[in-house]
């Protein structure tokens, strides 16, 4: 069967002996880690696959399959809470057009496309601080000003200096990042001298979404049980509910305040928007849309990468192997 058995839905169909050979084979092609078989379950739907370590970093293997992409109607409808809500943000905003046409300003249009298998991080990853002993002679004496401030302040968990320097306290532990400049170019050299990429837009999408039909992985909405970033109640002590891994094994599009880098000639991001809905007011279904598996990338354009807000997640990808 080749590499056809790295597609779903002949994927799913593996047996237990055939998976575990296919997962060892994948280990031994790409040089990383496998730790072990797992299922994911969310949202009704599941995956059976290998969990895998390299260079520090969780990977799964996500199968590939042929998807539909984009978005033009709601598959489920919206519950009504969600229609109030929204009916209020068009309301305040003086917004004329229907609850559709809004939502379809940030959506790709539906198509089809073949989503090739790879192994995913099942986290992204922050770019340009790196971490440094406190005592580190590269931290200026005017820094620790800083430093000190965080070490008597037993309510704060951080201090940064733009583009500097970050200290961050847990317990009675602080621990000090150093900012460098990041360039799309340097990202890209540094991912491919230890074996990796990133995943294209269309492929993000797929990671994120699964090719669900919905607005989003778990459905049109969001339900009322659900505990969701920056809009959680306070005494909530739940995780987050988009934060937890998805019926692949991957934390994504949980937070529209952090970008995800995709793999293109210019600075191009998924999964949000840098808070710009949650910091206009606009909620939290609004404020979630740009992290919606089927909101439309944002073209940033330039090299130059914002270390504060943009995100990476290695992939790599499986073209040359043989099962």
């Amino acid at each position: 069967m080749g590499m056809s058995e790295l597609m779903l839905p002949e994927f799913d169909a593996l047996s237990d002996e055939r998976r575990q050979q296919i997962m060892e084979l994948i280990a031994q092609h790409t040089g990383v880690r496998l730790l072990r078989i797992e299922r994911f379950e969310r949202w009704g739907r599941s995956c059976t696959t290998g969990v895998f370590e390299a260079h520090g970093r969780e990977m799964v293997l996500v199968p590939g399959a042929e998807v539909t992409l984009g978005w033009d109607h709601f598959e489920q409808g919206l519950d009504e809470d969600t229609t109030e809500e929204l009916n209020c943000v068009m309301d305040e905003y003086e917004i004329d057009c229907s609850i559709p046409e809004l939502v379809a300003q940030g959506m790709t249009a539906v198509r089809s496309f073949t989503a090739p298998p790879l192994l995913v991080a099942r986290r992204y990853e922050p770019l340009g601080w790196e971490e440094v002993d406190v005592n580190d002679k590269r931290i200026l004496p005017k820094w620790r000003s800083s430093l000190r401030q965080l070490e008597k302040d037993h309510d704060r968990r951080s201090i940064e200096i733009h583009k500097t320097v970050r200290f961050e306290k847990k317990g009675d532990q602080i621990r000090a990042f150093l900012a460098h400049e990041v360039t799309l170019k340097e990202l890209k050299e540094l991912l491919s001298r230890q074996g990796f990429t990133m995943a294209t837009a269309d492929e993000w999408a797929w990671l994120c979404g699964g090719g669900c039909r919905t607005l989003f992985a778990c459905g049109d909405y969001f339900t009322s049980d659900m505990c969701i970033k920056y809009f959680k109640e306070d005494g909530d002590d739940r995780p987050y509910t988009l934060e937890e891994p998805n019926f692949f094994g991957l934390s994504i599009g949980y937070d529209p305040y952090q970008y995800e880098l995709v793999d293109a000639e210019e600075r191009t991001v998924c999964g949000g928007d840098g808070g710009c809905n949650i910091c206009g007011g606009l909620g939290p279904y609004m404020g979630y849309l740009p992290a919606s598996p089927h909101a439309r990338p944002q073209v940033k354009g330039g090299q130059q990468l914002n270390i504060n807000f943009d995100f990476c997640r290695p992939v790599i990808r499986l073209d040359d192997l043989k099962l």
